[in-house]
């Protein structure tokens, strides 16, 4: 149950964020009708606490999915009604329902068994399951009991096997008597085409009718035509009374039988009652990360202390489906909410975007607030709202009799006595609905409240006196949707900084009113509201012009950069060419001098092999074999002075690093990695597996992976890649 929902305002503003349509895309994932039941009542959590949990689940299996793992399987069919009868005394389960049970049992054990596995990844996951064991006890009672055919197994009791072995012989000799009477009435052409049959659970002969009478044995009846009689043959009616009685038997022992193991499963009520409690969780848990992992969606970086928001390469997932069902891309939408900066005044031209800006923020808030992961880049941030309060779209109050402009007021008299800075605020086409003059001067008054309110929000508009206030008041900031000048076409990025033009009169003219009218609706306009717009026009155009220029600017500094990398490339791998070549041309001058000196030496031998002249070269030789060896160990020792050297440098460096909680390090003396838990002053708790461990800071190194050699350029452009595709 959450602890605290988001106060939602109007009630119905999910529906105009279109988050239905999210849970709908959400729905197809889940393998359990109860999970798809839960999808719709999906809210958003104020809670912190509560939260982090539901993130930190989400995240901790969407990480698995990502490395390519399948989830375990939680399907096992709707469990409600089968749990509801075992509270009912004396109750009996058919053998369908009790395999059911066995299938919560095992689908539970399967589940537990693979986050076991996968505690160090999923430790919350894993927590949830570790606080319900799995109770193998069930499956194997169930599994001595039933067979993978849902049958009650023979061995089951000594009464059934007795049983059955009689009811085995007595269909034997059933067959038996039956067909010897069916071949003699065969030989007499007194049976019709399928000869045989079955009637009120009886075996009973075709006969045709012609020798009805001449049959001994029990009428059952005949066919619809009266074609054809059913005659139970007179000498298997005792034999078939004797099996009657021996099913009739075995039902009533497979009753009992089936009795005692549904008084053995209710006392497991409660266990697994939490089985497929958590089952179904896992189900919506599962939804969620897959969804994620197609919708390419991510948990972002979250503080809850902190009213800031920074949206990079956010989607509206809504739209961003729709799109790619017609082939087509969808721009981004870059955004920062912070407290230098926590309202945005957007303006721009009608059909450029303005409206989805605003409810991308808003829908991507309410995702993540229900602990669903949101399509943006993982240098993203988001923080956590108490209130999301808005106002999206046309909406009379039909129920109260309301006008579109009075409803939108009774809305704004909410906003103004309940938004402060744990809101979200999202207005659309802010102070429109009534005369411009009159309506602009009151949303300027509404505007100034709510932002002395210190709420975080985002507001659209066309009216020129709130953009200029949002250019007076501290907090709050102009921002613009990009419009392509010379063709008229919306590009739907966000510009902050500056307000935009409406282009009403370049958009008429692109549409065709003739020029004649809009020179006669522009002498018609205020002249200083005329040079305000051309103002904005101007001032847009310049804003792209050096946006532009910016890009090119950047787009040459990285190609300079990308050269600059591929020459270091080059220049090391030169270096390490002549540093090799060097080495080889040593060795190679050791190995002739050495060379020259044996040779001296044999040639001596050679001409003169005298005994005493072989003992002096001996010696000689011996010499120059100690003098070798001392200096190729001289060599091996000043390398290996070196290299120790080296790495007591990075080992300082290391020391030297700062560390925070979350940081994977190394401790000296055991050579164990584990992860930092704590930090108190000097004093680091290191959490290795199921352990934890208290050291000084000099006790402990963070583990860095070493870059692999000429890699530089490589990871780069994997980088870039991923960033890209991001």
């Amino acid at each position: 149950m959450a602890a605290q929902q988001v106060d939602i305002y109007p009630s119905l503003f999910q529906q105009e964020l279109e988050f239905s349509a999210v849970q709908e895309q959400l729905r197809p994932y889940c393998a359990t009708e109860e999970a798809k039941a839960l999808i719709g009542e999906l809210r958003p959590e104020a809670d912190w606490p509560t939260l982090s949990i539901e993130l930190k689940r989400t995240d901790e299996l969407l990480q698995l999915l990502e490395r390519g793992e399948t989830a375990p399987s939680v399907a096992t069919g709707s469990m409600k009604k089968i749990l509801h009868l075992l509270e009912i005394q004396n109750v009996v389960l058919d053998e369908k329902q009790i395999q059911q049970v066995r299938g919560l049992a095992e689908t539970y054990e399967n589940a537990f068994r693979y986050f076991f596995q996968r505690r160090e990844i999923c430790p919350r996951i894993y927590g949830e399951f570790a606080a319900h064991q799995p109770e193998p006890l069930i499956v194997k009672e169930i599994d001595q009991i039933i067979d993978e055919r849902a049958e009650v197994r023979s061995n089951a009791s000594k009464t059934l096997a007795t049983i059955r072995r009689e009811l085995a012989t007595q269909r034997k000799q059933a067959d038996r008597l039956f067909y010897k009477v069916a071949r003699s009435l065969e030989a007499e052409n007194m049976l019709a085409d399928f000869r045989e049959t079955v009637k009120e659970n009886r075996r009973v002969l075709a006969i045709l009718p012609t020798y009805k009478n001449r049959i001994k044995g029990i009428f059952h009846g005949s066919s619809a035509k009266q074609s054809v009689m059913f005659v139970e043959p007179a000498a298997t009616i005792e034999i078939n009374n004797s099996i009657a009685q021996l099913i009739d038997d075995e039902r009533r022992e497979i009753r009992k039988i089936l009795q005692v193991l549904c008084r053995f499963l209710q006392g497991y009520l409660t266990p697994l009652r939490q089985f497929d409690t958590q089952l179904i969780a896992m189900d919506l848990l599962r939804a969620k990360a897959q969804w994620a992992v197609d919708s390419e969606a991510l948990i972002p970086n979250i503080d809850p202390n902190n009213q800031h928001i920074t949206c990079k390469d956010g989607y509206h997932p809504i739209l961003r489906a729709h799109n790619r069902k017609l082939g087509k891309s969808t721009v981004p939408l870059n955004l920062e909410l912070s407290p230098e900066k926590r309202l945005v005044v957007i303006s721009g031209p009608n059909a450029g975007g303005k409206s989805i800006a605003l409810k991308t923020i808003g829908l991507l808030s309410y995702m993540l607030q229900c602990g669903i992961p949101i399509p943006v880049h993982p240098e993203s941030s988001w923080c956590v709202f108490l209130r999301i309060m808005g106002d999206i779209g046309d909406h009379q109050s039909i129920e109260n009799e309301l006008s579109t402009y009075s409803s939108r007021l009774k809305k704004m008299t909410r906003f103004l006595a309940e938004a402060n800075e744990k809101t979200l605020l999202l207005i659309d086409e802010f102070g429109s609905g009534s005369d411009p003059d009159l309506g602009s001067s009151l949303a300027a008054v509404c505007l100034r409240k709510l932002h002395d309110a210190h709420c975080t929000g985002i507001v659209t508009t066309h009216f020129n006196n709130i953009k200029a206030l949002a250019a007076e008041l501290p907090g709050t900031v102009n921002a613009a949707m990009a419009f392509h000048r010379s063709t008229f076409r919306p590009l739907y990025t966000l510009n902050l900084g500056s307000p935009g033009s409406s282009y009403t009169f370049e958009v008429a003219e692109s549409v065709g009113i003739s020029p004649e009218l809009i020179v006669l609706a522009k002498r018609g306009v205020n002249e200083s509201v005329a040079s305000i717009n051309h103002l904005l026009v101007e001032l847009q155009d310049e804003k792209q012009a050096l946006q532009s220029a910016t890009e090119n600017l950047q787009s040459r500094v990285q190609q300079m950069q990308d050269n600059q990398r591929k020459q270091n490339v080059t220049i090391k791998k030169l270096e390490e060419k002549v540093e090799k070549q060097r080495r080889i041309n040593q060795d190679m001058s050791d190995v002739l001098i050495w060379g020259k000196r044996f040779k001296q030496l044999s040639d001596a031998w050679i001409k003169n092999p005298t005994p005493e002249n072989k003992r002096s070269i001996g010696g000689r030789f011996w010499k120059m074999m100690k003098e070798r060896s001392s200096k190729s160990e001289a060599m091996e020792e000043e390398k290996d002075s070196a290299e120790k050297s080296k790495e007591n440098k990075r080992l300082q460096r290391l020391l030297k690093m700062p560390i925070e909680v979350g940081d994977k390090v190394k401790i000296f003396e055991s050579n164990l990695e584990g992860v930092v838990e704590e930090i108190k002053k000097d004093k680091y708790k290191v959490k290795m597996g199921l352990m934890s461990s208290t050291v000084q800071r000099s006790q402990i190194i963070p583990v860095v992976k070493r870059k692999k050699p000429n890699s530089q350029d490589g990871n780069s452009k994997k980088s870039e890649s991923k960033k890209n595709k991001s």
